[in-house]
């Protein structure tokens, strides 16, 4: 299930938009903590909408083995599609933090790596062999190393 970073409710923060806006965004944060990351998925097919996954550095899932791919991203959506194209696996997104800048979206992928290194074995490049315990674990440290660098992270593991 998706959650909000640091004990923020989703909603807060949105009270400078329109109503129209505040209305889109409420909806969609409804959608992910009821449905996780298809919630988001359709809400993005709906509406174009792809909140929870600007910028940011993703984890994903190679099938129902314990490889997981820790990259960085400006759009995941497309990154996971593209990673899906080389891979005989089905993949799955099951975690992104978000990032406000650039150099923080490095700091935040670097600081994943050495914890994904920390907490499982590092397979080949960007990839890790990472059980799901292992991968709140990795979050729970990047959050906790970088609090000024993350702007929100979800999951659905």
């Amino acid at each position: 299930m998706a959650r909000a970073a640091r004990g923020r409710k989703p909603d807060e923060g949105v009270k400078a938009l329109g109503t129209f806006e505040q209305e889109i965004l409420s909806i969609y944060h409804r959608a992910i903590e009821r449905y996780g990351e298809q919630g988001r998925l359709d809400m993005l097919q709906q509406t174009g909408l792809a909140c929870g996954s600007k910028m940011c550095v993703y984890f994903v899932r190679m099938g129902s083995t314990p490889a997981h791919k820790i990259g960085l991203a400006y759009h995941a959506d497309s990154r996971v599609k593209s990673i899906q194209t080389g891979s005989p696996l089905p993949v799955r997104l099951v975690a992104w933090i978000n990032a406000p800048t650039r150099k923080a979206l490095h700091n935040i992928e670097r600081e994943a790596h050495a914890q994904a290194s920390r907490y499982g074995i590092r397979a080949r490049g960007e990839w890790f062999n990472l059980g799901d315990g292992a991968v709140r674990k990795v979050i729970d440290g990047v959050v906790a190393t970088t609090p000024g660098d993350v702007l929100g992270v979800n999951y659905d593991l």
